[in-house]
């Protein structure tokens, strides 16, 4: 059904993309993928799928890369990137006509990102987190808390830390409100999709344990 939804949103035409995607509680930036897609190769199940199967073989070298640049371990990489590569869910968003898998892929280059952001304080580093957590969120919106837990960790080293770092807690705050301020043109949508549940529960039961 979700597939369908995917196919149902991208075959009325850019201009229809944004509400069609909104129906579904998605952010409409991931359906552009297979929009063009479905431009290029014909409206058809490969090429709905294509986006996803391009980051499902990605993010296995990405995987390799982040591990190694975080460890220097040959061995934890190549572990690191072979379970990503026979993870059940791995395998499942990367042929699946939905946003999931370039959630994934994104959250790899995102978290990358941090990690520089943390090893290398500068306004490149603080440019490629804001970007790419903003980039994060408009692919999915629940991803929003890879961002959260991400602040709690600079929160956590920045106190524990025994050792001096150069990172400021005000140019924390200044990247955090920059994200913020860049997720300001989802409000609609999101207190649209707020409505929604709303409305859902009132007809829709909780299940009972």
């Amino acid at each position: 059904l979700d597939e369908l939804h995917t196919a149902w949103a991208i075959s009325g035409g850019l201009g229809e993309l944004p509400s069609r995607c909104a129906m579904g509680n998605q952010s409409p930036l991931w359906f552009l993928l297979p929009w063009l897609s479905t431009k290029v190769f014909g409206f058809h199940e490969v090429a709905l799928r294509l986006p996803s199967l391009v980051a499902g073989v990605a993010i296995v070298p990405a995987i390799y890369l982040l591990v190694r640049w975080w460890t220097a371990s040959l061995t934890a990489s190549v572990v690191a990137a072979a379970l990503g590569t026979f993870d059940q869910d791995f395998l499942t968003f990367a042929t699946e006509a939905r946003p999931y898998a370039w959630v994934q892929l994104t959250a790899v280059v995102q978290v990358a990102t941090l990690w520089w952001r943390w090893r290398c304080p500068s306004w490149k580093s603080r440019t490629a987190w804001i970007g790419s957590s903003a980039l994060l969120f408009y692919l999915h919106y629940t991803a929003v808390l890879v961002v959260v837990a991400e602040c709690v960790f600079l929160l956590v080293m920045r106190l524990f830390r025994r050792e001096p770092h150069p990172i400021k807690w005000r140019d924390v705050a200044v990247d955090v409100l920059a994200i913020g301020l860049l997720l300001i043109p989802a409000a609609g949508n999101l207190l649209a999709i707020a409505d929604r549940r709303d409305n859902e529960r009132q007809f829709v039961s909780a299940p009972q344990e």
